[in-house]
């Protein structure tokens, strides 16, 4: 078991370092007259015309407008104590960007959200589960988007090049929310039943969030059932960055 000893002490210190104008008028169309030539009332006077000219219809967008995004990260988008499991295990709070962790040896680098926080629940030293949600506020919603890409790109990056000395690594589609990708990493024996941790990314609007499980003497079955349940209520609460509300 020294792969999953290491793979403990490593997300121990990668996380404990971590802690310290008005809208313009439509020209008008004016119809010259020709000039008076001397004829008849009878007869027509010629008149310039022109085909009337169709103001551009706006494209429609699906994004809501910047101005009704929420850029904050209040405390209700986060998982509370009692739904990040493990429960009742110690909690820690890190603020501002970090790397995504998706494994002990599979991280992505800090996205430039306006706001960003990492909640830690459990002890590294011990060998018992360690529960993880990280959540970016993003100033857009393609940015988001690319962020939650950005994540997915990482899983497969760790899944056909796996980090030395940390495992094997498979990717799974996640139908929580939009975007949703799992990756689950058996430090040494494959399969749900060996030991390995479980890591899963959804978007909702401007919001990304990844939970995750560093699984300990957990097996990776166990760990994609706790990390199913938090990303399921972990969507739920981003319902303050949908367009529809809560």
């Amino acid at each position: 078991m020294r792969l999953r000893s290491a793979a403990v002490v490593v997300v121990s210190a990668i996380l404990l370092t971590g802690c310290g104008g008005g809208d313009q008028a439509e020209p008008e169309t004016s119809s010259g007259s020709a000039a008076a030539t001397g004829q008849t009332s009878e007869t027509p006077q010629s008149e310039e015309s022109s085909e009337p000219t169709e103001a551009p219809v706006p494209s429609e967008s699906s994004s809501p407008a910047a101005d009704d995004l929420l850029l904050e990260l209040p405390d209700e988008a986060m998982l509370a104590a009692d739904e990040l499991e493990p429960a009742g295990e110690v909690r820690g709070t890190v603020e501002g960007p970090g790397d995504w962790i998706l494994g002990s040896a599979c991280l992505v680098p800090p996205p430039s959200a306006v706001a960003m926080r990492t909640v830690t629940q459990g002890l590294y030293e011990s060998t018992d589960p360690v529960g993880i949600q990280q959540v970016a506020v993003f100033a857009t919603v393609d940015e988001a988007v690319d962020a939650a890409a950005t994540v997915a790109a990482a899983m497969e990056s760790c899944a056909t090049n796996p980090p030395a000395e940390s495992g094997s690594y498979r990717v799974e589609d996640v139908t929580v929310g939009t975007q949703g990708r799992g990756l689950a990493n058996n430090y040494a024996e494959l399969g749900d039943d060996a030991p390995g941790t479980y890591a899963a990314v959804t978007r909702r609007g401007n919001a990304v969030t990844v939970v995750s499980l560093m699984s300990g003497e957990e097996s990776v079955g166990t760990a994609r059932e706790m990390v199913d349940r938090g990303l399921d209520r972990a969507f739920d609460a981003l319902c303050l960055y949908d367009s529809a509300g809560c």
